[in-house]
């Protein structure tokens, strides 16, 4: 029997209000582990969550302390937070003796990575870690929320994640751009492994509903959508620039903004501040099939940084508009399937958004293209048959047969 361990920054429930938790489903990548028992650590309570035969969510509790984000802590909180991390660890071990864990990862390089590290060394189990984003990027986006801090130090979360990356035995970025970053950060060239997000493309295949803008009273109206999470980090500011710009020339353009987050109210503000509410629409976080539908009706899909957010507009078949930031030329053709911008170029971005609302035949073209490109690079298929092969040369390098 095959199982892996997962230890992941998050709770069900965070990972159900943004509707990307059955995401956790496809960990045993087609049967091919017998297992998955998922845990989330730091948890607001203790709970173990059957979700199917295969998939185990285990939530760990550490009191209410909020691990490694007290900037010094007094002495007596420093040593709850020890006890509570060993009490997680032996409950860790226990697990992976009585399950007969074969595999763990951290999905991320910081308190997740350092776990998994000693846990290997108590069991003797290999362990990799996954590098899902440029923490340096995103601290420079957003130096309050944007990465990970310990003690409220991010110098000091700098030098774990350094830590982390020079010991995995493999290290499995998202992207190409990460490879970089990860050697840059202590990671051995030799023992990184690119591992692209795959998605669920059935629900971005569909075709566009003639119906979508009645339901919505968006009737003799060009569709401009943004996906993703109100962050600084995702230049959201620079989306409601861009509207205004091209408000500014085109009175039936209206700007979809689908998802929450901490700027969401300052962001509102900002419509009514400019006068833009006929022109920006706020929906909120939707579940993952209404997200679809925004994506396949756009006239124009706005990613200017993304992750799975922009294979999903790639995916939807509408021409894409990004910075030409991080990985994105990876996916982002300039040209070819969409066109890329220079980071803060409003203006740029609005002239772009404008061509492809004036040339109807270029947009689906680009479309088109952007949709083939996602599903050679991004299918679930093609990512697990990566995926696989990561997990079993992991597995043959620490048990050679």
């Amino acid at each position: 029997m095959r199982t892996i361990l997962f230890l992941v920054p998050a709770t069900l429930e965070a990972l159900e209000q943004k509707g990307v938790a059955p995401m956790i489903l496809e960990r045993d990548e087609s049967g091919y582990f017998d297992h998955v028992f998922t845990v989330h650590f730091p948890a607001p309570g203790e709970r173990t969550i059957r979700l199917n035969p295969r998939h185990t969510v285990i939530e760990v509790s550490q009191g209410r302390s909020p691990f490694f984000k007290n900037a010094n802590p007094s002495p007596f909180i420093r040593l709850l937070l020890l006890a509570s991390t060993l009490r997680f660890l032996l409950k860790m071990q226990k697990l992976i003796r009585l399950e007969k864990i074969a595999l763990i990862r951290a999905t991320e390089p910081y308190q997740r990575g350092l776990y998994a590290f000693l846990l290997s060394k108590l069991t003797g189990v290999p362990w990799c870690v996954s590098l899902h984003a440029d923490y340096e990027k995103c601290f420079e986006l957003d130096p309050e929320r944007g990465a990970p801090r310990v003690f409220g130090s991010r110098l000091l979360a700098k030098r774990l994640e350094q830590f982390v990356l020079a010991h995995a035995p493999m290290v499995l970025a998202i992207r190409e751009s990460l490879e970089a970053y990860a050697v840059r950060n202590g990671a051995d060239p030799k023992r990184i492994r690119i591992i692209p997000h795959g998605i669920q493309m059935d629900q971005f295949l569909k075709p566009s509903d003639p119906r979508f803008k009645e339901r919505f009273t968006l009737e003799g109206r060009r569709v401009i959508t943004f996906v993703g999470r109100l962050s600084k980090e995702n230049y959201v500011f620079d989306v409601l620039a861009i509207a205004k710009a091209v408000a500014f020339l085109r009175r039936d353009v209206v700007f979809l903004i689908v998802g929450d987050g901490d700027e969401r109210g300052a962001l509102e503000a900002m419509v009514d501040q400019h006068g833009l509410q006929g022109h920006v629409r706020f929906f909120g976080f939707l579940p993952r099939e209404q997200v679809a539908d925004f994506r396949v009706n756009a006239d124009v899909n706005l990613c200017l940084m993304g992750g799975f957010s922009l294979i999903e507009a790639a995916a939807a078949g509408r021409p894409l508009i990004a910075y030409d930031v991080e990985w994105h030329r990876e996916l982002v053709k300039d040209g070819e399937t969409g066109f890329l911008i220079p980071e803060h170029d409003v203006q740029g971005a609005a002239a772009a958004i404008l061509r492809l609302l004036e040339n109807p035949d270029l947009a689906d073209r680009l479309g088109k293209r952007a949709r083939e490109l996602a599903l050679e690079r991004h299918s679930l298929e093609v990512v697990s048959r990566i995926r696989i092969r990561c997990y079993e040369e992991l597995l043959s390098s620490c048990h050679p047969e």
